[in-house]
């Protein structure tokens, strides 16, 4: 007989090796786009802060504005990946492991609801 406390042990030493792998998302590894500049700054008391240059004049937010809408008017063209095998193997690995999980806890949800019951 299993008690609840030894399950739960047993539950948690079994899921654990499959969450705690870095992850990512599919197709993180490629290259980041550019989403602005942030400095690290020191200030005169040594406290160390983030700078941004943020647009301020209302004519130039008024620029900025109506060139996203343009460009977000035109669909940008589709770029093809080209991924190597080593990082379609990846991909195919973290998939596994995320489907592993999901369906793991999934059956955990049904033997709760329909054996336990």
């Amino acid at each position: 007989m299993i008690l609840a406390g030894e399950c739960e042990k047993q539950c948690i030493s079994v899921l654990y090796p499959l969450l705690n792998r870095p992850r990512g998302t599919k197709g993180d590894n490629g290259a980041a786009k550019d989403l602005g500049g942030a400095k690290k700054v020191k200030g005169e008391n040594g406290k160390e802060f983030m700078e941004v240059e943020v647009v301020t004049a209302k004519e130039d937010i008024e620029q900025l504005w109506k060139a996203s809408r343009n460009s977000l008017r035109t669909p940008a063209p589709e770029e093809k990946q080209h991924r190597d095998a080593a990082t379609k193997q990846s991909d195919h690995d973290r998939n596994s492991r995320t489907n592993v999980v999901v369906a793991w806890i999934g059956t955990n949800m049904w033997v709760i609801k329909y054996l336990d019951g």
